[in-house]
């Protein structure tokens, strides 16, 4: 007999690791909530899921070798907290980091990076040609 456990949130978390580190869009919509956010180190934020989607996958044809490596993952609450690196050709993006997701129900509703200085935005990764609406990015 099989027993029918819930996706813990730290499984979705790891799921959505894979699908960055493979640039697997398919794999990133069905993971995300409609209403995902995804916050940079310098707290501008994407909010939105076609936005988000979007913008990944921008940074995945910027940096194909953009990966992201979690050495640890614990949950805290509705928190799910990790620690690692990103690891790219373009200095903006290869650090040492952590990142905050929050998951409700089995979708990822948040996704924040936290660096250290300097911080680096989505504008200054994307481009300054792409200067989002105020819908799409903002501060928090």
């Amino acid at each position: 007999m099989r027993i029918w456990r819930p996706t813990s949130r730290v499984a979705i978390v790891r799921k959505f690791i894979r699908a960055i580190n493979a640039h697997d869009i398919d794999a990133l919509e069905d993971l995300v909530h409609e209403d995902f956010c995804l916050i940079d180190s310098s707290c501008n934020a994407i909010m939105g899921k076609s936005q988000s989607l979007d913008a990944l996958q921008r940074m995945s044809r910027l940096s194909p070798e953009f990966r992201l490596n979690a050495t640890s993952i614990s949950r805290r609450r509705d928190h799910v907290l990790i620690s690692g690196s990103a690891h790219s050709h373009d200095p903006r993006m290869a650090r040492a980091t952590q990142w905050r997701a929050r998951v409700v129900g089995r979708k990822l509703c948040e996704w924040q990076a936290y660096a250290v200085y300097p911080a680096s935005s989505f504008q200054s990764i994307l481009g300054s040609e792409d200067a989002h609406s105020n819908e799409q990015v903002a501060r928090v």
